[in-house]
């Protein structure tokens, strides 16, 4: 008798596990998530890392490394000779560029402050989001009153983010959301057959980042569940978002392409929120180093731009490269200047420069 029931036993737990797997690759409401929510501990985070393998445009991986003193090795920052992405890199930089030419801000209208501009338009099969929000001076980020906030997705993974920009983004994610809905009626789409694009200047690439996780989230399942889309995102002089853990979390969910410009300053701020935790970045910089007047030549060649990978200090401590945008200084007037551009062409504020060299 003993023999039968242990064999009972062993055929169940086989037939269970068979049911686990068909659930899990039939993406029926996704295992993964659901241990997701389980997790009562930052430090097996690492175990879902594997994630990324599952996005199809995942940012690259930059493992620590040590030196035979024990002391971490940054990975070196490497020259972007890719002609393709520097291109993509310019057609998002006017993309983004178009929030400075909003009349019609239908997806900030509903912010009190009316602080956000926003929209999105359909190209082909990809549906382009692009923000923008006013910028401030190097003396009001220095005297800005940083707040963090605990990111609702599962409070046992202590992701914070800044408190002003989440609460705006959930103030009009419900309308961003309808207008891409209603892109993908008009165009006639099939939602698995699309791209979508998130991308933006200054706060309003701290907007982007912000939108493209209530998207990732709502629409398509955190490990594609729902739907299994392609999300870009291109940010140029984003401020840093939200802690370490936050920002481990973005490099592992999205395709992200963190632009920086010479010696602009907004990138370095905030630094820490109003209980001593620090703000860190995200995975992957690019930095331009050296930039031109690229109107005339419609190249982005000219410009030299390296690939600053990020690297972990302690679990979940992603540090921006030293040798990139982080360590720039100057006077506030580089500064400024230098936050407007030129990326690739495009000088940000000045809708010109957007029809003059257009894709």
């Amino acid at each position: 008798m003993a023999k039968v029931l242990n064999l009972f036993a062993f055929f169940f737990l086989l037939f269970c596990t068979c049911i686990k797997l068909v659930a899990l690759i039939s993406g029926r409401q996704g295992l993964f998530e659901l241990n997701l929510k389980r997790q009562k501990s930052l430090k097996t985070w690492h175990v879902y890392n594997n994630a990324r393998k599952l996005q199809k445009n995942s940012s690259s991986s930059n493992p620590r490394s040590f030196g035979e003193d024990g002391l971490q090795q940054i990975p070196p920052k490497t020259l972007l000779e890719s002609t393709e992405q520097l291109d993509w890199m310019g057609i998002y930089a006017r993309i983004a560029n178009l929030g400075y030419c909003l009349d019609n801000n239908e997806i900030g209208k509903v912010v009190p402050d009316d602080q956000v501009k926003a929209d999105a338009f359909l190209v082909n099969k990809e549906i382009m989001v692009f923000f923008k929000s006013p910028e401030l001076s190097i003396e009001a980020w220095t005297q800005r009153k940083n707040t963090m906030v605990v990111y609702d997705f599962s409070r046992a993974l202590q992701l914070k983010v800044d408190q002003v920009w989440y609460e705006n983004t959930l103030i009009f994610k419900n309308v961003l959301l309808k207008k891409i809905d209603s892109l993908i009626s008009k165009g006639n789409l099939d939602k698995n057959e699309i791209s979508v694009s998130f991308t933006g200047h200054g706060i309003g690439g701290a907007y982007a980042v912000l939108a493209a996780l209530e998207f990732l989230r709502e629409v398509v399942g955190i490990f594609r569940t729902k739907l299994d889309i392609n999300i870009y995102l291109y940010t140029f002089g984003q401020p840093r978002i939200g802690n370490a853990a936050f920002s481990s979390f973005v490099t592992d969910f999205l395709a992200m392409h963190r632009i920086t410009h010479t010696n602009d300053r907004v990138p370095q701020f905030p630094l820490v929120d109003d209980k001593g935790e620090k703000y860190y970045h995200h995975d992957t910089e690019y930095w331009i180093a050296h930039d031109c007047n690229c109107l005339e030549t419609n190249t982005t060649t000219e410009y030299v731009v390296y690939e600053c990978p990020g690297y972990e200090l302690e679990w979940g401590d992603i540090r921006e490269h030293p040798d990139c945008n982080s360590k720039q200084r100057g006077s506030e007037e580089d500064a400024i200047r230098a936050h407007y551009g030129s990326y690739f062409g495009t000088t940000m504020e000045d809708c010109k420069s957007i029809w003059q060299r257009w894709w």
